[in-house]
């Protein structure tokens, strides 16, 4: 169970906020276009972002700051501004998960999990405020793993001792997780109701503001995750002794955990356009 939950971390944590969705051409034309005001100020954060791709030293500084290209003049552009924001400061919480990662396997005496994380790298948030993350991974073995005490616990056994440590010190990053999810999918859904409000539509709209499909499959990530961290916490109940060690199902556990990782597979499939060109603009 402990080696299909990291990997469930690994992957959907690093894909969870790839929300861009790849969609053919489309014959219809936008009923609206941007201010003059709104498209200078989204292709700016635009470039401002393409720059940083070949920045090798980069601040959080620098990434808020292409997002701040962004102003908040009108309710499109605070909403874009406010996914920006959000968006990298996931990112951010993120980086974070994988160094806690080794720091909590260091005090729970699993060592087999130190120096295995690749922090995320090189962030990206596009013009809509959708926000792609950077390379994180985190590799696990594909044997058993081996806890600093010398047990072995497999995927599908119990938890050893180290192990309710290691998901009580991990438990604060399985939350952040989860309310981040929620956050993001609260703000592309008010991205898209404000695109959908000023009239926008074919490429246009699909340039702008998520889809139905995106915002469907994001909250399948918000629903998994948040159960994710349920399972965390009752795992953290039991390694403080405040729950019985037969208070986990560790079937439901990998069940649970193998469908966030399915949902985070799904964010690293889908993509969307981002050309401002094909929105009327004054």
């Amino acid at each position: 169970m402990i080696r299909s939950i990291r990997i469930a971390i690994a992957v959907a944590a690093a894909s969870a906020l790839t929300v861009a969705i790849a969609v053919p051409a489309l014959a219809a034309t936008s009923k609206a276009s941007l201010s003059g005001t709104e498209y200078k100020q989204l292709t700016a954060e635009q470039v401002a972002f393409k720059k940083l791709d070949h920045e090798k030293r980069l601040t959080w500084n620098d990434i808020y700051a292409a997002c701040h290209k962004v102003g908040q003049s009108t309710a499109l552009l605070k909403s874009v501004r406010a996914n920006c924001e959000t968006g990298v400061g996931i990112d951010q919480s993120l980086d974070g998960f994988y160094a806690d990662v080794d720091r909590c396997a260091v005090l729970s005496g699993d060592t087999t999990t130190t120096g295995t994380t690749t922090t995320a790298t090189g962030t990206t948030t596009t013009g809509t405020g959708t926000t792609t993350t950077g390379t994180g991974t985190t590799t696990t073995g594909t044997g058993t793993t081996t806890t600093g005490t010398g047990t072995t616990t497999t995927s599908s056994g119990g938890l050893t001792p180290d192990d309710l440590k290691l998901f009580a010190c991990l438990q604060p990053e399985y939350a952040v997780i989860s309310r981040a999810a929620k956050s993001v999918y609260e703000g592309q859904a008010r991205l898209r109701t404000q695109v959908l409000a000023r009239g926008f539509a074919g490429r246009c709209r699909l340039t702008l503001a998520p889809t139905t499909a995106q915002l469907k499959a994001l909250m399948r990530f918000v629903t998994t995750s948040k159960q994710l961290s349920a399972d965390v916490s009752l795992i953290t109940k039991v390694a403080n002794g405040h729950a019985p060690v037969s208070a986990i199902n560790d079937k439901q556990v990998e069940s649970d955990s193998a469908s966030f990782s399915a949902a985070g597979k799904k964010f690293e499939s889908l993509h969307r356009p981002q050309k401002l060109s094909v929105c009327p603009h004054q």
